[in-house]
């Protein structure tokens, strides 16, 4: 049983993403951009700020549109600048048309961007009947200062009807500036849909268009279950109709059987949100905007991919990725934090990217920030470890500094500061490379991302403290999951992530898939797994293997994986002695801990990176397992070379470095 997807029917238009790739007329447009706010910049420095985007070699500039800056009164609107020349879009667009500049418009309706009301007007947030609330039905509102307002509930209909008319006036001022007719080819459909980072179990949304009588809560159940029999039976209650059921308030657990209640509630949150970005993208194809790619943003959860479900995200826009913002400097733990968000952005995007990378810094009230507290090599690792691990794209935010935001390479005249450098290397290095984006990597081992766990973490996290239910500590298979991952990780295996739901197809290309264990398994998962090993693959389980099915009901049948190899914990002994029982080792090892080797392959062509996360510089032996090269080249600019006559090298890493090597003779 599961509930409608019937909102998760977009792809992208056909012309725009070829072969895993940003193409426009047949002509490759790397998917770089910088993020400018003009409406926040005077407006006589925004050509400056446009020259400099062009000059540093990024084809695109990326901005918002404040709903609230914009607004006049009730959907009233100023988008020509009639009030403030600041809020001149179509001169903005301009400026975009005659530099030859592709522009992503991020027009909301919730920007957040450290803007008051994350972006929403003022006699929106005020209409109560509107807001999302908690479990105890008080408003939820904005984390921090300036956006600690409360936030209207995503699908309430008279919610929908002004953000409607506020589109509908976006759309059509701009009108002639959408792709085909105009720069516009990407347009983003709301920001990092989360209700304003509140989207934890009891915390939203109580709303009473969502849990009320006969509520959307109620009736995504009954679409789900079909009769009030199958979810009685699953629920372990009686109720005598859906509109009887109540969204849960409280966590009272007795027994696994009583998980489904709440990881329905956790379903239905995910549903939530990919259904209102669909009707975000719906409003803009009701305009005639219907050749552009639509995008959504990811933020950070403690849990990955829940209640942000980044592939229905995705499929309800058009083209979904994560937001990079981590402590900075980059330290080992944030590496391999990089490595799980890429690895599993490779999962579920059809284009690996980043709609925010960390560029310069946040600094407002509260949470103020000295100039110069980062450098421009900080910035360089931490966009060279994403490329390393397989993203394709990013936005650099931002790219000029504006009102709470300091330290980008530009400042807020548009003048380029210190961390520029950085920028324009890891920019030389995606767009000299015609193929850059079809360079892959050959992952042996894989770790199994187990979605019902992540969500059994994310309830766990109402407890407050650990919690232990029939024998089972709540949330301790996902634990799983990330330790497995950040071990192999730790010995430069290069682990890929395995999603049964999101790529079942694609679990042969592993040689060895690590299971994390977990009480119960459903039965597609486990008949996944039967056919991995009955085609030659390996499983091994991490923790003890399932005893149940799903809703924590006997399993139908015998599933011959089941009695594959068990690990207790994942230790970095037994996880040795399985890699090399497997014959999996890196293609390139290095001789010193800490520093980390990725090989990408095209073909005959072959890219290494080597990243060293340690703070201080050091010389490593390379040793290459099979075909060596004859020749390392470093990228991007080809100023270094080394000949190999043997299967050796030994390169000298800066402290918290990344290089990158052109490989001549490994393909």
């Amino acid at each position: 049983m599961t509930a409608s997807t019937s909102h998760t029917t977009n792809r992208n238009p056909p012309e725009l993403i070829r072969n895993g790739a940003l193409s426009v007329n047949g002509v490759r447009v790397p998917l770089l951009s910088g993020e400018v706010q003009f409406f926040r910049m005077d407006p006589a420095g925004w050509e400056n700020a446009l020259r400099q985007v062009k000059g540093a070699g990024l084809p695109m500039v990326s901005t918002y549109l404040s709903w609230r800056r914009f607004s006049i009164g009730p959907d009233r609107y100023d988008l020509e600048g009639r009030t403030d020349p600041r809020l001149n879009v179509r001169r903005f667009l301009d400026l975009c048309v005659a530099l030859g500049l592709w522009v992503t418009m991020k027009p909301g309706p919730w920007i957040c961007a450290e803007e008051a009301n994350g972006g929403y007007p003022d006699w929106l947030v005020e209409k109560k009947e509107l807001q999302v609330l908690s479990a105890a039905g008080a408003p939820v509102a904005g984390y921090n200062p300036p956006f600690q307002s409360p936030v209207p509930s995503y699908l309430h209909p008279v919610y929908l009807q002004h953000v409607g008319r506020w589109l509908s006036d976006v759309d059509a001022a701009l009108a002639e500036y959408f792709y085909p007719r105009g720069p516009i080819l990407l347009v983003q459909l709301d920001n990092e849909p989360s209700m304003t980072f509140h989207d934890r179990l009891l915390e939203s949304d109580y709303n009473a268009v969502n849990v009320g009588e006969n509520g959307l809560y109620q009736k995504w159940l009954e679409d789900k279950y079909g009769t009030i029999g199958n979810l009685n039976r699953c629920h372990r209650r009686r109720w005598r109709r859906f509109s009887d059921v109540p969204a849960p308030r409280a966590l009272q657990l007795s027994a696994l059987e009583e998980l489904t209640r709440y990881t329905d509630w956790v379903e239905f949150k995910e549903d939530l949100m990919a259904r209102h970005i669909a009707r975000l993208r719906q409003f803009h194809l009701e305009h005639a905007v219907d050749r552009v790619l639509f995008t959504i943003n990811y933020n950070e959860h403690r849990q990955i991919g829940v209640p942000n479900d980044w592939h229905a995200l995705e499929m309800s826009s058009g083209l979904g990725g994560f937001d990079y913002y981590p402590r900075m400097p980059l330290d080992d733990a944030g590496l391999a934090d990089i490595a799980l968000f890429v690895g599993y952005s490779r999962v579920c995007n059809v284009l690996p990217w980043s709609p925010e990378i960390m560029c310069g810094t946040w600094s407002f009230k509260g949470q103020e920030r000295q100039p110069g507290g980062l450098t421009s090599a900080d910035f360089e690792y931490l966009y060279l470890c994403c490329i390393a691990f397989g993203l394709k794209g990013m936005n650099f935010y931002m790219f000029a500094d504006r009102d709470n935001w300091i330290d980008s390479p530009l400042d807020c005249r548009g003048n380029p500061g210190p961390t520029m450098e950085a920028v324009k290397n890891v920019i030389r290095l995606v767009t000299e490379e015609p193929d850059f984006e079809h360079f892959e990597r050959r992952q042996e081992a894989a770790v199994l991302y187990y979605r019902p766990s992540a969500r059994e973490a994310f309830i766990s996290d109402a407890a407050g403290a650990a919690l232990t239910v029939g024998g089972h500590s709540l949330g301790s298979s996902y634990r799983l999951f990330t330790s497995v991952f950040a071990e192999l990780h730790r010995l430069n295996v290069d682990p890929a992530i395995a999603d049964p739901v999101v790529q079942p197809g694609k679990l042969s290309n592993h040689r060895l898939i690590l299971v994390p264990g977990a009480p119960a398994m459903d039965e597609s998962t486990l008949s996944l797994l039967d056919e991995f090993e009955a085609g030659g693959g390996r499983v091994v389980w991490v923790g003890s293997r399932p005893g149940r099915g799903a809703d924590f009901e006997s399993l139908q049948r015998e599933h011959p994986s089941l009695r594959a190899e068990n690990i207790e914990k994942p230790g970095t002994a037994d996880l040795l002695r399985v890699l090399e029982e497997n014959g999996i080792r890196p293609e390139v090892s290095v001789d010193a801990p800490g520093v980390y080797s990725m090989v990408h392959h095209l073909r005959e062509r072959s890219w290494l990176f080597v990243i060293n996360s340690k703070q201080e510089a050091t010389t490593v032996e390379v040793t290459f397992r099979s075909a060596r090269p004859v020749r390392m080249t470093a990228l991007p600019r080809a100023d270094e070379t080394i000949s190999l006559g043997g299967a050796k090298a030994h390169i000298t890493c800066k402290s918290r470095s990344v290089q990158v090597w052109s490989l001549d003779g490994v393909g």
